[in-house]
């Protein structure tokens, strides 16, 4: 058993009354949050499914990339050795099923493990689509999810299908998918959309992603004229006539 293998399994044996202390690690570049999925099966066996990059806002996840080599090969090798022998310890301990490891990179180039989630995570997501993607249209896919991109205008649900179908369409002439995964937001005081695009390259992933933003953002253009105060839409104020006192 390896030294790495014996301190996680240590981790976990750790009583609740047991107080962690974890060295602050600053995370820098441009592949700043990494993370890594994988399943474990009711046999016990660790079932890698995949490296991803994180959009993480301060301490709000905001999404993920996925696809072939979406990080340099040095940091998926890690990332995956790392995150093969965290599977193979939580499932000496009795776990099964889906989880992953996020990493965070510091400014040597160097990954740190931030946490470990057992649940099926927001990153599945992408996962799952690039793995429906590929078995349907053959070849491989890049998938890239936003769980939050503004809308410029609050849209019912029928202005939302239309808004979305017209943007698909300018998605797909250029051969970019897209799928919305979080619709409930449309009409929040400060609207969103959640969506997840899926290209063969990267390019053509982030001219969508372009078109997309760009097309919810014009949203708030076609208000941009409306120059009406309450007070003019009201009309003129009129001032009440007084009744008369009698002079008797």
């Amino acid at each position: 058993m390896s030294a790495e293998t014996e301190g996680l399994r240590a981790l976990t044996r750790r009583s609740v009354g047991d107080v962690l202390l974890e060295e602050y690690v600053e995370g820098s570049g441009s592949y700043r949050n990494p993370t890594f999925d994988a399943v474990i099966g009711s046999d016990g066996e660790v079932h890698p499914v995949g490296v991803g990059l994180m959009d993480v806002d301060e301490t709000s996840y905001r999404g993920v990339t996925v696809g072939l080599d979406v990080l340099p090969e040095p940091l998926t090798g890690t990332a995956v050795g790392f995150g093969v022998a965290v599977g193979r310890v939580l499932a000496q301990e009795g776990y099964r099923g889906w989880y992953d490891v996020d990493f965070v990179t510091d400014r040597s180039g160097r990954l740190a493990p931030v946490e470990i989630n057992l649940r099926l995570t927001g990153p599945a997501v992408a996962f799952h689509l690039q793995a429906a993607l590929d078995r349907l249209r053959g070849g491989r896919h890049f998938v890239r999810t936003f769980d939050r991109l503004p809308l410029g205008a609050r849209l019912p649900a029928g202005a939302l299908r239309e808004h979305v179908a017209r943007t698909a369409e300018r998605c797909r002439v250029l051969g970019a998918t897209l799928l919305v995964t979080i619709p409930t937001a449309a009409f929040d005081p400060v609207p969103y959309l959640g969506v997840a695009i899926a290209a063969r390259t990267r390019r053509t992933l982030e001219e969508a992603k372009t078109i997309v933003r760009s097309a919810n953002a014009a949203l708030g253009d076609m208000f941009g004229d409306l120059e009406v105060s309450l007070r003019a839409a009201r009309g003129p104020r009129r001032r009440r006539a007084r009744p008369r006192r009698s002079s008797t």
